[in-house]
C-alpha cells in the first residue's frame, strides 16, 4: 500500500511539474520588406514581456525546418529566451522569378537584419536584449554578419565550414575530397545525379552559365556563387564573443582537413572563445539528432 502511495505521489508531482512549465507562445507572421516589396516569413516565440535574451535561428538557405517542434526549442524558451526563426518566402507562381532573383547571400543578410530592426522598433523583441545567433547548414554562413550587426555574445554554427558548400562540391569533383558512398548519396538526393562526371559538368558550368540560370539544382548560379565568394573567413576572423561549432560525424560534407583549418583560423580571433562539438549521426536532423543537439547546446542558453 505504501509503495502504491509513493508511486501515486511521484506521478502527481511529475504531472504538476509538466503542468507548471510555461507554454510556448509562438506566432507565425510575415514582415513586408519595402525594399524588395515582398514578405519575409518568420516565427517568434515570445514571453509576456519581451525577454532580455533572444535567440535568432537561421535554417538551411532560410528554408523551413522543424526547429519549433523540438525539445531544444522549447527548453531554450523555458530558460527565458525569446526565439526568432527567419525564413524566406517560397518562390511560387508569378513570384517565382522575382524571388529567385533575390535569393543570394547579401540579400538574405539584409532581409534578416531589416526584419530584426523592424521587430525591435515595434517592441516585439527587446532592442537591448543579449542576442545569440544559430545557423544550420547554409544558414551558418550568415551567422558572422548577423552576429556583428546585433552584437551577439554567442554564435553557433551547425554543419558549417570555413569553406563554401560550392567549393566543397568543386573539391569533390577534382578528387581533393573522396567521393564516399555517403557523398554520392547526398549528390543523388540533392541533385538527382548518379555519376561524378555529370556532377562535375554541372558544377563547372555554374561559373560560366548565366547567373540567373538553374544549372545546379533548385538554386540559381548567383545563389551558389554568392555564398562561394562570401568572404566568410574574413567575417569569422572579425567575429566577437563565443563561437560554437557542431559537427556530425557522418555528415557528407564534413571533411577532417576543414576542421584542422578552422582551428588555425580560430587562433586569429582576438578576445574570443570557441567550443568544438562532435556528435554521432548524419546531420539530417531526424529525431535522435535533435536530442543529441539539445544535450550539447542547452548549456549555452542558461536560465539565469
Amino acid at each position: 500500500m505504501q509503495k502504491l502511495f509513493k508511486i501515486g505521489l511521484f506521478l502527481g508531482l511529475l504531472f504538476l511539474s509538466v503542468a507548471c512549465q510555461p507554454k510556448v507562445n509562438i506566432a507565425f507572421d510575415g514582415y513586408l520588406e519595402p525594399y524588395i516589396g515582398d514578405t519575409i516569413p518568420y516565427s517568434l516565440a515570445s514571453h509576456e514581456e519581451p525577454s532580455n535574451k533572444v535567440l535568432i535561428f537561421l535554417p538551411p538557405s532560410l528554408d523551413t525546418v522543424s526547429f519549433e517542434e523540438t525539445d531544444l526549442y522549447k527548453n531554450i524558451y523555458r530558460n527565458g529566451y525569446d526565439i526568432l526563426c527567419i525564413y524566406k518566402a517560397p518562390a511560387k507562381g508569378v513570384l517565382f522569378y522575382p524571388r529567385k532573383n533575390l535569393d543570394f547571400k547579401g540579400q538574405h543578410v539584409q532581409n534578416a537584419n531589416n526584419l530584426i530592426q523592424h521587430l525591435k522598433n515595434s517592441k516585439k523583441i527587446n532592442p537591448k536584449a543579449n542576442f545569440s545567433v544559430m545557423g544550420l547548414g547554409m544558414g551558418s554562413y550568415m551567422v558572422p554578419l548577423i552576429s556583428a550587426t546585433q552584437n551577439a555574445d554567442t554564435s553557433i554554427f551547425i554543419n558549417g565550414s570555413p569553406f563554401s558548400t560550392f567549393l566543397t562540391y568543386e573539391r569533390i569533383c577534382d578528387g581533393e575530397i573522396p567521393l564516399t558512398e555517403a557523398r554520392a548519396g547526398y549528390i543523388k538526393q540533392k541533385f538527382d545525379i548518379d555519376s561524378l562526371s555529370t556532377f562535375k559538368v554541372k558544377v563547372d558550368a555554374v561559373k560560366t552559365d548565366h547567373p540567373e540560370m538553374f544549372t545546379l539544382g533548385k538554386y540559381t548560379n548567383m545563389f551558389w556563387l554568392s555564398y562561394h565568394a562570401n568572404f566568410f573567413i574574413e567575417e569569422y576572423q572579425n567575429l566577437a564573443g563565443k563561437a560554437v561549432w557542431v559537427f556530425y560525424d557522418d555528415y557528407p560534407l564534413n571533411n577532417v582537413s576543414d576542421l584542422s583549418y578552422l582551428k588555425v583560423l580560430e587562433s586569429t580571433r582576438r578576445n574570443a572563445t570557441v567550443d568544438f562539438i562532435n556528435l554521432p549521426g548524419s546531420g539530417y536532423f531526424k529525431g535522435e539528432e535533435w536530442e543529441s543537439l539539445e544535450e550539447s547546446l542547452l548549456k549555452f542558453f542558461p536560465s539565469n
